[in-house]
């Protein structure tokens, strides 16, 4: 089937010849070609090579996997981007008040981490504001204020309503029916002086001198002479008949009150710093300047009132003493005797010693007519 040829080897067992001690080559005979086994082609190769590719970039993306979710068990827990800032609550209360915002924020964010962030926040943060703002300010009105000097000192400026006047003579109303004058008449007796300047000057608006009655007003059945019957420093005034009158010795002071509930006060203290009446008010006034203040005066007295007119300052020649005196409104929104307040200080007289009177130191005479004697010279 081969052919002819020496020294057949048998399938299978091909071995090279051996060359034989005569040197003479066995030949050597081959299994034809297509009976070799086939190697393997270029493109098997390559994809073996894309196999192994494939399943180490599996092996490196499950490792990662692996290795990071080891990773995040062994993390602490923590405070995830709910954190619950604080709040400070600083609470600048017009008065400085400095509130402590202890704000204990206790937050237990249990923090399932699986990212689904069960966050359970209990806000244990209830912002306890601790803040209560037991207003560590209390605002105890620090201000203690208690409303008194700020208040004061603004109604001090602030002028009240003057009560009604209708015929426009100086008297309000209430006024002319206290010294018997007619209200709607400016001019009640006739003399061409309107009745509310001749109150203030001292004549009596209800009787003509062309009549030749009882002009003075202290002559008047409707005023009253107060006064003083202290152990020393005594005074004298013009009042209303038929208002009441309250001496207080310990305070040097008298207090007349009017028929509807007003209160009319007189005092005086030293002149320690022998200040004019309008400096002793303007230091315990520093919101007022001189400008805002009004005259007043007597024939022996200087000094101003204050710029609502509900307060007067005066002193003596020498500056040795500071006659005040006061009018409250007893909360009414009105000035009802702006005249008599003022004829009161008008009429005011002080005397060093004591004062006698025909009917007894120190009594007021009923019917206004009591003559006095000072036992030392009046200022």
């Amino acid at each position: 089937m081969f052919g002819s040829k020496k020294n057949i080897m048998p399938i299978g067992d091909v071995k090279k010849a051996q060359l034989d001690s005569k040197g003479v080559r066995d030949e050597v005979y081959v299994m034809p070609e297509k009976f070799h086994t086939q190697k393997p082609s270029g493109s098997s190769n390559k994809m073996i090579v894309v196999v192994v590719i494939i399943v180490l970039i599996i092996a490196v993306v499950a490792g990662s996997y692996l290795i990071y979710d080891m990773w995040q068990s062994n993390q602490e827990p923590q405070d995830d981007t709910n954190q619950n800032v604080a709040t400070t609550n600083t609470n600048t209360n017009a008065n400085r008040n400095t509130n402590r915002n202890v704000n204990r924020n206790t937050n237990t964010n249990t923090n399932v981490n699986d990212n689904t962030n069960v966050n359970t926040n209990d806000n244990a943060n209830d912002n306890t504001n601790v803040n209560a703002n037991a207003n560590d300010n209390t605002n105890t009105n620090d201000n203690a204020n208690t409303n008194a000097n700020e208040n004061d000192n603004v109604n001090q400026l602030i002028p009240p309503i003057i009560s009604g006047d209708a015929d426009r003579d100086g008297l309000t109303d209430l006024e002319e029916a206290l010294v018997g004058s007619s209200a709607s008449s400016p001019d009640t007796d006739q003399d061409g002086y309107l009745d509310g300047a001749e109150v203030l000057a001292g004549y009596n608006p209800v009787v003509s001198s062309l009549e030749g009655g009882l002009i003075r007003l202290k002559d008047s059945s409707s005023i009253d002479k107060l006064i003083t019957s202290f152990p020393e420093n005594n005074f004298s005034t013009l009042y209303i008949k038929g208002w009441s009158i309250n001496k207080i010795e310990a305070l040097h002071e008298v207090r007349i009150t009017t028929a509807t509930g007003e209160m009319i006060t007189i005092s005086m203290i030293d002149n320690e710093d022998g200040v004019s009446a309008a400096n002793y008010y303007l230091s315990g006034n520093t919101q007022v300047t001189l400008s805002q203040l009004n005259d007043v005066g007597t024939d022996t007295l200087a000094g101003v009132y204050a710029p609502n007119g509900l307060s007067a300052y005066l002193t003596d020649e020498n500056r040795e003493r500071i006659y005040i005196f006061e009018y409250d409104l007893d909360d009414r929104d009105e000035f009802r005797y702006p005249t008599i307040f003022h004829m009161i200080i008008e009429n005011f007289e002080f005397f060093e010693g004591q004062i006698e009177t025909d009917q007894g130191s120190g009594t007021n005479a009923s019917d206004g007519s009591a003559t006095t004697t000072a036992t030392s010279t009046s200022t």
